[in-house]
């Protein structure tokens, strides 16, 4: 004889299936707002560095060229090739230090350890919702604890949302 949920026990057990879904929902987007954000950081420090080693690249060849060549095929004084190698080069090297304080690799790794870790929230609930598993209030605890850890992970700017 096969039992059946009162209403108060059907109500219950919707509201933890709801919770849950909920609780999915949120790691879901949470993930793909951090996987946004590390991507954006990935791109931003390969667009930086490729500009500064092409600029690099471009400082390198005007050293080794002659400045009569310079001087007869693009009209420059060799002062004004001083000049602009100088401050091209200044500007390169401030360049790389900012890039190196901005720290766009690190932050991109940040986000998508933080991705991996609200995927895995996800494919925890997944997989009990794929399973027909019963959703108890124990499960709901278990991925509140995990929320609970997520101090290390970098934070979502506000102006992102």
């Amino acid at each position: 004889m096969l039992m059946s949920r009162s209403s108060t026990q059907d109500d219950t057990y919707n509201k933890l299936l709801q919770e849950i879904k909920s609780l999915r929902d949120k790691a879901n987007q949470l993930a793909s707002m951090h996987s946004w954000l590390s991507d954006r950081y990935r791109k931003a420090y390969t667009v930086l560095s490729t500009f500064l080693l092409l600029v690099s690249t471009l400082l390198l060849g005007f050293t080794f060229i002659s400045e009569e060549f310079v001087t007869r095929t693009l009209n420059l004084s060799a002062d004004a090739q001083k000049w602009i190698i100088g401050l091209t080069s200044i500007l390169n090297f401030a360049g790389v230090l900012l890039i190196s304080q901005l720290d766009y690799q690190a932050k991109s790794a940040a986000h998508r350890e933080a991705v991996r870790f609200y995927f895995s929230i996800v494919n925890k609930i997944r997989s009990w919702l794929d399973s027909g598993q019963e959703i108890t209030l124990k499960m709901i605890d278990e991925i509140r604890d995990e929320y609970s850890r997520t101090q290390s992970l970098p934070k979502i700017p506000d102006d992102k949302f």
